[in-house]
């Protein structure tokens, strides 16, 4: 039997409704939004605790831009 698990999906970008578009976009197409945040700070915490198979991040963000967020949370996950 096979499980109907969804992807889970993190979406950080320092715009709400921008996450709220993209939040909407993938829950449409059948994927788990399990955690937003609004910067690379935010997403690196909640990443610990949602463990995301895939990230939306933005690039241009307060604090951590989106690249070193994706690096952070790669060396806190593994």
């Amino acid at each position: 039997m096979q499980s109907s698990t969804k992807t889970k999906i993190l979406i950080a970008d320092d715009e709400a409704l921008i996450r709220q578009d993209i939040k909407e976009i993938l829950t449409e197409a059948g994927y788990d939004v399990v955690a937003e945040a609004k910067d690379g700070h935010h997403a690196l915490e909640l990443a610990k605790v949602s463990v995301p198979e895939i990230m939306v991040l933005d690039i241009k963000m307060p604090n951590i831009n989106g690249l070193e967020a994706a690096e952070e949370i790669q060396i806190a996950l593994n």
